[in-house]
């Protein structure tokens, strides 16, 4: 664990671990996390270069998270929510943001 910071927010295991390894592999120190919440509290103490984020998560969905992350203080300042696949609804809602 070296390598800059990458959050991989996922509540499928199965895709989680292969985004994990396959980041793991090129040097990035790779956090994971079955739910949102998790993540919010982990930025408290690191914050990453890089979020990966599944929009479509029981407990706190990817929106949600987004939303919070926005209200923390020490989140990254330059963000962009990601884009869902071209098939689900929730593509249009997606856009790129930037703080001062």
């Amino acid at each position: 664990m070296g390598g800059r910071p990458v959050f991989v927010l996922e509540d499928e295991a199965a895709v989680r671990t292969v985004l994990v390894d396959a980041l793991a592999s090129v040097g990035y120190d790779v956090r994971d996390f079955g739910d949102g919440q998790q993540a919010l509290d982990e930025i408290e103490r690191v914050v990453p270069d890089l979020i990966l984020l599944d929009m479509r998560m029981p407990r706190m969905d990817g929106f949600a998270f987004l939303s919070a992350l926005r209200r923390t203080r020490g989140a990254p300042r330059n963000s962009a929510s990601p884009a869902s696949s071209p098939s689900r609804s929730t593509y249009p809602r997606c856009s790129a943001t930037s703080a001062p």
